[in-house]
């Protein structure tokens, strides 16, 4: 039961979250269509896991530590610059801003996405620790996820399209 309740809530995280660093890394899609895509992936499925898997949080209660706009995209900077140094000493050249940029847009993405549902985020944590819930939706609305994933679909196919 819990892995589909996981599975359920990372599918939207990761969808939207890779359709977003496409929109980033679309500029080298061109040349690189390989390490865009990995590179799209890569960054969504290890900032989306450590941000919600590793320590994001408390049983079921979110971390404020991780669900924060600033300590996500710290978490985020420090993925990108992590696969920047590995893929460095394999050899392999990506265009580093835009693998930070990439890999923000995943974080900030997984911060939208959560601050749509009742438990929301604490946006500027550690500065303050209000939480900030929007819609107030559980995390498992089928509309709200089914929105997300539609419109992350569209992207990706507008941008595999053009």
């Amino acid at each position: 039961m819990e892995r589909d309740v996981w599975t359920l809530r990372m599918r939207t995280h990761n969808v939207f979250g890779f359709a977003l660093s496409l929109l980033v890394v679309e500029a080298w899609l061109y040349n690189y269509f390989l390490i865009a895509i990995f590179t799209s992936i890569l960054l969504t499925l290890s900032i989306n896991w450590f941000i919600d898997r590793i320590a994001g949080h408390k049983g079921y209660r979110r971390a404020p530590y991780t669900h924060s706009f600033i300590t996500s995209t710290v978490i985020a900077v420090a993925i990108a610059m992590l696969y920047i140094y590995a893929l460095d000493f394999l050899g392999v050249t990506v265009p580093v801003q835009q693998v930070f940029a990439a890999s923000i847009c995943v974080a900030v993405s997984h911060m939208l996405l959560d601050m749509m549902t009742k438990d929301g985020i604490y946006p500027i944590w550690p500065l303050a620790g209000n939480k900030l819930s929007i819609l107030g939706v559980r995390y498992d609305n089928p509309a709200i996820n089914t929105l997300f994933v539609v419109i992350s679909i569209a992207i990706i196919l507008a941008i595999l399209l053009t």
